[in-house]
C-alpha cells in the first residue's frame, strides 16, 4: 500500500478487503514524506468475520500512566498473529461443555462450567442430559448466550482452546499479554482503544450502565472497537 504526501499529518486505518472480510491496516502519516507499507496477506482459511489480523510490526506497549502498575514505555515488534474479534460467547462455551460431557463423562464437563466464588459450586444447569445457559442462575447472576462467559479459570479457558483446534482443525490458543495489549491499544500506545480521552459512554463501566453490576453484548458500546475490530476491550464484562 503506498499513500502520497497530499493528506495531512496524523494516525491512519487503512482497510484491505479480501474475500474473507476486512484487514485493517493502522498507521503514522506525517504528510510529508511519501509513505509505502508492507502488509502480508493472512491465510486464505482465515474467517476474517470472526478474527482480526494484526499484521507484523513495532508497537509501543506500556507506558500507560492511567493504568495501575504500568511497565515503562518500549516499542516490542510482534509477527503476525489473528485474535477473535469477540470474547467467547456463553453459546460457543456451553458447545464445548455438552461435547465434555459425551466425550469424558458429566463429572469432567461440571468441573469446566462457569463456577460460583468461593464454593465452587457450578452455575449452569443440566437438563435432559446437556448443559444450557439459564437466563439467572441460583446464585441471581443474569445471563445470555451472546454474553462473554465469565466465572471459568484460564485452565478452562486453554482446555476450550484445544477443543476449538480440533473442531476447527487450526491451532488456537490464549493470547499472550503483548499480543492482547497490542490488538486493544493499536500501535501507538493510545490509552484506549479509541483514542487518549476516557469518557464513561465509551465502553460498558459502572457510570455507563448506572445501577447495580451488569454485563451487556461486546458489541452494545460502538466506540469500544479497537483499530484493529476488536469489541469490547476497555469494558468489562461485570460493571463495577
Amino acid at each position: 500500500v503506498r499513500f502520497l504526501s497530499t493528506l495531512p499529518s496524523g494516525t491512519y486505518l487503512a482497510e484491505i478487503r479480501q474475500s474473507t472480510g476486512i484487514v485493517a491496516v493502522p498507521f503514522c502519516f506525517d504528510g510529508q514524506a511519501d509513505l509505502s507499507i508492507s502488509v502480508t496477506a493472512p491465510d486464505g482459511a482465515l474467517d476474517l468475520s470472526r478474527f482480526a489480523y494484526v499484521a507484523a510490526g513495532e508497537f509501543l506497549a506500556g507506558g500507560d500512566d492511567l493504568a495501575w502498575q504500568s511497565r515503562p514505555k518500549e516499542s516490542i515488534f510482534l509477527p503476525n498473529y489473528a485474535i477473535g474479534r469477540r470474547p467467547v460467547s456463553c453459546r460457543t462455551y456451553c458447545q464445548f461443555l455438552n461435547h465434555l460431557m459425551t466425550q469424558e463423562g458429566m463429572e469432567v464437563a461440571r468441573s469446566r462450567a462457569p463456577r460460583s466464588e468461593p464454593d465452587g459450586a457450578p452455575l449452569w444447569p443440566i437438563e435432559d442430559g446437556s448443559f444450557i445457559v439459564p437466563n439467572r442462575d441460583e446464585k441471581g447472576m443474569a445471563w445470555s448466550p451472546y454474553w462473554a462467559v465469565v466465572n471459568i479459570s484460564a485452565e478452562d479457558a486453554e482446555a476450550f482452546c484445544l477443543y476449538f483446534s480440533d473442531l476447527h482443525g487450526q491451532v488456537h490458543r490464549l493470547p499472550i499479554e503483548d499480543e492482547w495489549e497490542k490488538a486493544a491499544r493499536g500501535f501507538d500506545g493510545r490509552a484506549f482503544p479509541w483514542g487518549d480521552q476516557w469518557s464513561p459512554d465509551r465502553c460498558h463501566n459502572r457510570k455507563a450502565t448506572g445501577g447495580e453490576p451488569t454485563r451487556r453484548a461486546p458489541a452494545a458500546f460502538a466506540a469500544d472497537y479497537s483499530p484493529y475490530g476488536l469489541e469490547g476491550l476497555a469494558g468489562g464484562v461485570v460493571s463495577g
